[in-house]
């Protein structure tokens, strides 16, 4: 059968509308279509979206609990307190068993602290220095403090060197009143001098003069060099106790200053023994007292007995401060994000133990940043700066639930860094490849 042509079957009127677009479609078209994407734009220009940064958050007060750990091994030799007790600071909680009685380890070191006012030709005198007392691996030490304050305490009761100053100090005193009586004697011959000197005179005028005979004027001339000689004698003799006063007095001043270097070596020994002794008891206490570092309540991590193995950096208990109204949350903010975050940023806290459906979130802000960072556990892990967020409405949430402080408590915290429009979302990257020559 023939095909039969069909054409001719179109006008030329049909043939036109169905092979041009009408130009009022495509204008409409193009206009709608601009106008969908200008509102876009514009719209993107004027919607911001919140950049953030995700971390991880523990909420605690502003002081914040401590946790009280072991630093040695050991049994459990004494527990000071039970769950709940109210404790001051430096307070005693526990004992760990030693070699050492806790008990004169303490009363030593009381009385150590004691010594601290007190002069050390005072101190050695004191009782308690001299006692007996089970101090472990410190013995040795506690042995040559209490050596070193018994010899000073005997060089002290001797006085040797006292007693040697006292004589010479009764000699020079002694000397110096002979030197005074000499003093008087040599006034008086002096005198003595004058008035041979005043008769030799005389008697030489009257023998010039042929009044008095020879002998006359040789004894007259013999008396004055007598009176002369015995007055430099005497002289001569004053001097001498002079030197010895001298001599004396240089003695007591050696004498003094032996005194002063024996007196700073037994000083400087007891000092010495103390230095030790004491940094011994301080190292004790870390390895065996379990000590409160401030006030506060005790909360018991887990059931201890006396008598129980604890093993060094396991937790025994937790100080929980009285003052918890201030409520703050410690966030770490990874490396890659912490250049975004800036004081007074708002946060908003999500807590793993409140379900955020159900209780809502806490809204706080940036409170303080630390400037250097954590360094990690390992090589593997990345450095992390600390956060502080503080809370104005302190544990409400947006729900209006006020929820109950448990101290501890995990979440995550979404820091809200900057309100940025949506368009430089789409430019930044566009302005990064020019910018770095891409």
């Amino acid at each position: 059968m023939p095909e039969t042509d069909h054409s001719g079957y179109h006008s030329e009127e049909a043939q036109e509308i169905l092979g041009r677009i009408p130009s009022w479609t495509i204008r409409w078209g193009v206009t709608v279509i601009f106008s969908i994407f200008a509102a876009i734009v514009i719209g993107c220009c004027f919607i911001k979206f919140p950049e953030r940064v995700n971390a991880t958050v523990t909420i605690t007060t502003g002081n914040s609990p401590v946790d009280i750990v072991a630093k040695g091994s050991g049994d459990i030799e004494k527990i000071f307190v039970k769950n709940n007790d109210t404790v001051a600071r430096d307070g005693l909680l526990g004992v760990i068993y030693s070699s050492a009685d806790y008990r004169d380890v303490l009363a030593v070191e009381e009385g150590m602290k004691a010594l601290a006012g007190i002069p050390l030709d005072s101190a050695v005198f004191q009782g308690w220095i001299y006692g007996e007392y089970a101090l472990g691996v410190m013995q040795g030490d506690w042995s040559s403090f209490s050596t070193a304050c018994l010899k000073y305490k005997d060089y002290i009761l001797r006085a040797v060197i006292s007693k040697k100053k006292d004589l010479v100090e009764e000699q020079i005193g002694k000397q110096r009143e002979y030197y005074a009586q000499m003093r008087s004697q040599y006034l008086l011959m002096e005198e003595d001098f004058e008035y041979e000197t005043i008769n030799y005179r005389r008697d030489s005028s009257l023998f010039a003069d042929g009044i008095i005979a020879p002998l006359e004027y040789e004894e007259a001339s013999r008396s004055l060099l007598q009176a002369r000689s015995n007055l430099m004698a005497f002289r001569s003799q004053m001097t001498s106790t002079e030197l010895s006063i001298i001599q004396l007095e240089q003695q007591l001043v050696e004498l003094s200053i032996q005194q002063d270097d024996e007196t700073l070596a037994y000083e400087q020994e007891i000092a010495g023994c103390m230095e030790r002794l004491e940094s011994q008891i301080g190292s004790w206490k870390l390895s065996y007292l379990l000590v409160s570092p401030m006030e506060g309540h005790v909360s018991f991590v887990r059931k201890w007995d006396e008598g129980q193995f604890i093993s060094a950096g396991e937790p025994f208990l937790t100080v929980v401060p009285d003052d918890d109204s201030r409520v703050v949350g410690i966030v770490k903010i990874p490396q890659a994000s912490f250049g975004k975050v800036a004081a007074g940023q708002k946060v908003n806290v999500r807590l793993n133990g409140y379900p955020y459906m159900e209780y809502g979130m806490l809204v706080g802000e940036i409170g303080y940043l630390s400037s250097v960072p954590e360094e990690p556990a390992n090589a593997q892990s990345e450095p992390q700066y600390t956060a502080e967020i503080v809370f104005p409405e302190g544990l409400v949430t947006t729900y209006g639930k006020e929820l109950r402080l448990i101290q501890k408590m995990d979440g995550t915290a979404e820091i809200i860094t900057e309100d940025r429009r949506l368009i430089m979302r789409f430019i930044d990257p566009v302005m990064a490849l020019f910018k770095n020559g891409i």
